[in-house]
């Protein structure tokens, strides 16, 4: 048996069917999800920095294309965090916390923008002239602002539902 970090033991409660088993996964799952996500944002964005910062670089191409699959990484990876906090983490959140709804729908929109800005920090490196370093540093300051927003909502989320994994009955 793999004990959790909120001590649950999976064969144990699986089988029985333990009410907080779900709860107590999902958790666990979303605080490793935000943790993976954190650091792929944090590398693209120093690796970005540190890449611009060369104004003596005469050309920043290859490093651009390189920096344009990192991103598109990301955004893949959160597209599939979205998917799975809206099939699997809604349901529990909704039945774990009065707001759970609300909360639910914060979410989901924060995780919209942080793809917009990610789309659109793509989209500048995939037009931009690999001179204009200050343009493409923009954009990442953009999608910073988003990706800041849905770290410091999950944060709170998790805040509120570690708790609840100690509680009988919630879901």
């Amino acid at each position: 048996m793999k004990p959790h970090a909120h001590g649950i033991l999976d064969e144990l409660n699986a089988v029985l069917g333990h009410p907080l088993y779900p709860l107590g996964e999902a958790v666990q799952r979303m605080q490793e999800e935000r943790s993976l996500l954190m650091e792929e944002w944090n590398e693209l964005a120093v690796l970005t920095r540190s890449i611009f910062r060369h104004r003596n670089a005469r050309s920043h191409e290859g490093e651009i294309r390189w920096l344009s699959e990192k991103a598109g990484d990301l955004l893949k990876d959160l597209r599939g965090h979205a998917s799975w906090a809206e099939e699997q983490l809604r349901p529990l959140l909704e039945r774990a916390l009065d707001e759970g709804s609300e909360r639910m729908d914060d979410l989901q929109a924060m995780i919209r923008r942080a793809e917009d800005g990610l789309e659109r920090f793509i989209a500048c490196l995939a037009a931009a002239e690999p001179v204009r370093g200050r343009e493409i540093s923009g954009h990442l300051a953009g999608a910073a602002r988003a990706f800041d927003g849905l770290f410091c909502l999950e944060g709170e989320l998790l805040d509120a539902l570690w708790p609840r994994t100690d509680e009988d009955g919630v879901c």
